[in-house]
């Protein structure tokens, strides 16, 4: 393979547009293109290539524990892709500005069985495994700005003229540029249909989540949907209770005021910024408490610990109702809204904060003219219960009591969702029929029978927490198949949570849906050790450690490079080791006379020389290059004599 002029320039100027550093790619395509417009050579040996893969780990290797250890939690897989360019940069050059066409793979890792040193860079890279590194180069830009590109229309085509300059000058000489070119736009057109519907299908299953996944603006629910509701086991966060708390504990993510038979939705959900504490990152979501007691525990603070992964450094905090502040959040943007709902942006991935409770913290707000709507269709069948259960008659706490234990004592909890009454809506066969379902059904249920009785009722989404962990008996696993729903109900001038779903539903979202689940739970609890750890690190004295520890790290690498050196010209060395040749007539002048115009046009594997002579323009040297042939191959030839011969056309 072979680079041809522009190319990588074209590409590096391409990824400093996507990636945001052009200036520093235009640096880097003038260093690669000038190469084109000048002789200057470097004598690169076996051990200045190891130096220069030696610089390029060393890069990385900083630029992994830069990533790692900054406060801002990029990540750091993704930051290393879009790096690339930079990280490589010095291996590239050198073989750009030398005289060897491929690097050996034993120059790169002292392995067994990966070859013997050559005595000269041009004598025996023929006969070594090795590769052309500018190719690989180009390649490793070009991904590097896919990992960066922002959905740019350009992108693609920009691309596309990349992969054909470099697909011409590498296509075989028995191919025409004619059928090549509509051969090769058939096949860029095809991507360009196929990225297009990938991306389209994306943005389909992005949207399509962002309707069925629970959010701050709406959820839609599974009720009226047939089959079996099925949810992942995977592991979502950690809660560390206090022993002042005993599970089962609700943590809310979202609240949502408005039924429209599917979706429950968030109509009073603007967001407002919260400010932290001056000098603290605490922010204060209740600020009206009641006062603490001592003679009333229950009025005391109590604080829980959540362990929890953000994507993209944002999401919605769990909560339990009466938390009063947050603290140790770590994010640059707080927001929340009167439904309960606070959300974070511009936060680490991973992220550990505490949660303080106090009875009676007011940070939902008070009801709304939306928290008492109940849609027209479901009104009979809810009256009809009110009727039943006398729940007029009842202050609202008791109410909302009664109506739990009417679904707890009268219904069952399934993930088996089936129709047997299709002339009455879903909600209805389920409070009229078949009195099972899940937690969807519950809540949904409970909550509008709290409005058709006339007290102000919201709908909860988020987990709950009583699955305590192997380790530590504090701190519970939430899992994916613990996302709760349920209603809260205004009483006694505050909100309050209530479960009307039976509680036998814990222990069936619990049972592993896989004999491998040991092994995913093992692999979550490595995964939660190492982030809480770097968490630990990089707000701790433990990062001056790291730190230190890698100067220490960086200064011994360099020691050792320097002490390896690989770019002093050792003229003696290297004509010490020319004597030395693997094979009779590798110290064949001709070698020495090609290598410019090898470097320049890349003799292809199984050419004959004769034909890469005539192909390269160097046509007068088809002389020397059968006297050369004489050199190595012929059994009657006189060494002396037809080595000074070499020397004169050398010379000439």
């Amino acid at each position: 393979m072979k680079t041809p002029p522009l190319l990588i320039g074209l590409a590096l100027l391409l990824w400093g547009w996507m990636s945001g550093m052009l200036w520093i790619a235009v640096l880097l395509a003038l260093l690669f293109e000038a190469r084109w417009m000048t002789r200057a050579v470097l004598e690169l040996s076996d051990t200045a290539i190891t130096l220069f893969f030696d610089i390029c780990l060393l890069i990385a290797a900083g630029a992994a524990l830069s990533l790692f250890l900054s406060p801002d939690d990029p990540p750091v897989a993704k930051t290393l892709l879009v790096w690339l360019p930079l990280v490589f940069a010095p291996l590239a050059l050198a073989q750009a500005y030398s005289q060897r066409a491929r690097l050996p793979f034993s120059a790169l890792a002292r392995l067994p069985g990966m070859g013997k040193k050559s005595p000269h860079p041009d004598e025996a890279d023929a006969f070594r495994p090795g590769f052309h590194f500018p190719s690989i180069y180009a390649g490793m830009v070009c991904i590097a700005a896919a990992g960066a590109n922002r959905e740019y229309a350009y992108f693609y085509p920009a691309l596309a003229v990349l992969a054909a300059l470099f697909l011409y000058a590498n296509r075989p000489a028995r191919v025409r540029p004619i059928p090549w070119a509509a051969i090769l736009l058939l096949a860029l057109g095809s991507g360009f249909i196929a990225q297009d519907g990938i991306q389209r299908a994306q943005q389909w299953a992005r949207s399509y989540v962002q309707r069925m996944v629970h959010g701050p603006y709406q959820v839609r629910t599974a009720i009226g949907e047939l089959g079996e509701l099925k949810i992942s086991r995977r592991i979502l966060m950690r809660v560390a209770l206090p022993e002042t708390i005993d599970p089962p504990i609700l943590l809310a993510t979202a609240g949502y005021d408005f039924f429209d038979g599917s979706r429950w939705l968030a109509t009073n959900s603007t967001f407002v910024p919260l400010e932290p504490v001056p000098g603290v990152d605490i922010y204060r979501l209740a600020p009206e408490v009641q006062t603490a007691s001592p003679d009333n525990p229950q009025q005391n603070s109590m604080s829980l610990r959540v362990f929890q992964n953000l994507f993209r450094g944002k999401g919605l905090l769990a909560l339990p109702l009466d938390t009063e502040e947050v603290s140790d959040v770590d994010a640059d943007l707080v927001e929340s809204n009167v439904l309960g709902s606070v959300l974070v942006d511009d936060a680490p991935g991973f992220i550990a904060y505490n949660a303080t409770m106090r009875a009676g913290a007011r940070r939902l707000g008070t009801p709304l003219p939306t928290d008492t709507l109940v849609p027209p269709p479901h009104r009979a069948v809810l009256e009809e219960l009110v009727g039943s259960l006398g729940l007029r008659e009842l202050d609202p706490a008791d109410a909302a009591r009664k109506v739990r234990d009417y679904f707890h004592g009268n219904f069952t909890y399934s993930v088996v969702l089936t129709r047997e009454r299709p002339d009455l809506g879903p909600l209805e066969e389920f409070l009229t029929v078949s009195r099972s379902g899940h937690c969807e059904y519950f809540a949904t249920a409970a909550v509008l029978l709290l409005r058709q009785a006339g007290i102000p009722a919201r709908y909860a989404l988020g987990y709950a927490v009583w699955e305590p962990g192997d380790a530590d008996a504090r701190m519970f696993l939430v899992r994916e198949s613990h996302a709760h729903s349920w209603p809260r109900f205004w009483a006694n001038g505050r909100w309050m949570d209530m479960d009307p779903t039976p509680p036998l539903w814990y222990p069936q979202e619990t049972e592993p849906l896989s004999s491998l689940q040991w092994l995913w739970d093992w692999r979550a609890d490595v995964s939660f050790a190492f982030m809480r750890w770097r968490h630990t690190a990089q707000n701790s004295a433990a990062r001056g450690w790291l730190v230190a520890g890698a100067v220490v790290l960086a200064v011994f690498l360099a020691a050792r490079l320097a002490r390896r050196g690989g770019l002093r010209r050792r003229r003696e060395a290297v004509k010490a080791k020319r004597e030395q040749t693997m094979f009779f007539g590798a110290d064949s002048p001709f070698y020495e006379l090609i290598a410019n115009d090898e470097r320049r046009t890349p003799r292809a594997s199984g050419e004959p020389m004769l034909s890469w002579l005539a192909r390269s323009g160097a046509k007068h040297l088809i002389p020397m290059a059968r006297l050369h042939y004489r050199y190595r191959f012929d059994p009657r030839r006189d060494d002396d004599s037809v080595k000074r011969e070499l020397e004169r056309h050398k010379a000439d």
